[in-house]
């Protein structure tokens, strides 16, 4: 009795962990690329006759977006708000625990 709620409790454990778990977002790092190249090369249409302004803003532009490509790889999923993972199967266990402590 107690090996099978033991049993069932990890079960539920385990699938609220993988209901929690971030999915990659291919999408949004292809847009992020796209936009950080766009803007580079919109820099060099612009200061094309100018080449050290051009390196500095490449420089800058570079630098942020590699910023930008760090801070997304570390979140993965920084724009959508947390999954909601029902309550249910840990309710289900104590309840469980509860009656198997009456008894």
């Amino acid at each position: 009795m107690i090996l099978g709620l033991a049993l069932r409790a990890s079960d539920a454990h385990a699938r609220r962990v993988g209901l929690m778990r971030p999915e990659p977002n291919e999408l949004k790092w292809a847009l992020l690329l796209y936009l950080l190249f766009s803007i580079q090369f919109a820099v060099v249409l612009i200061h094309g006759a100018d080449t050290r302004r051009m390196i500095v803003h490449l420089v800058l532009i570079s630098l942020a977006g590699s910023l930008s490509i760090a801070a997304g790889a570390l979140t993965e999923d920084p724009f959508t708000e947390p999954r909601m993972v029902s309550i249910a199967p840990l309710e289900a266990a104590l309840d469980a625990l509860s009656q198997i402590d009456r008894q």
